[in-house]
């Protein structure tokens, strides 16, 4: 859903407002990050217990799934682009599969994971107490 997200998005901002390539995918981006952090919660990673407040883990979930997928998407469509000669949105589309699985693992191991979040203060209990 995300990935139609922003593709969609991209689209409409490349070539519906004619913004130049690179605000176009960082706003494509930003906007399939704000769908996919609710998708997370809501769908892939539901049954996991919260350590943290939805805002932690959204500023967590901004923080590096954001800057991975902004620095990737952004990155590698320009590049792809321009070395290969394709049309912005499929260039979006080369890159985003090749940073699919860094972007998964991040979100399961780090933002979603079982256990303490990132965010969450470290409570170390003393079973031997």
């Amino acid at each position: 859903m995300g990935f139609l997200v922003q593709i969609c998005t991209l689209t409409l901002l490349a070539h519906g407002l004619r913004l130049p390539d690179a605000a176009a995918v960082a706003i494509a981006v930003s906007v399939a990050l704000a769908h996919n952090f609710l998708w997370h919660e809501r769908w892939t990673w539901r049954g996991r217990p919260a350590q943290t407040t939805r805002l932690q883990r959204f500023a967590w979930f901004q923080l590096a799934n954001g800057s991975l997928s902004l620095g990737s998407n952004l990155g590698l469509t320009l590049v792809i682009k321009a070395m290969a000669k394709l049309p912005l949105v499929t260039a979006n589309v080369a890159a985003v599969a090749m940073a699919s699985l860094v972007m998964f693992l991040v979100n399961d191991r780090l933002i979603f994971r079982l256990g303490l979040s990132p965010l969450a203060p470290a409570l170390v209990a003393d079973d031997d107490a």
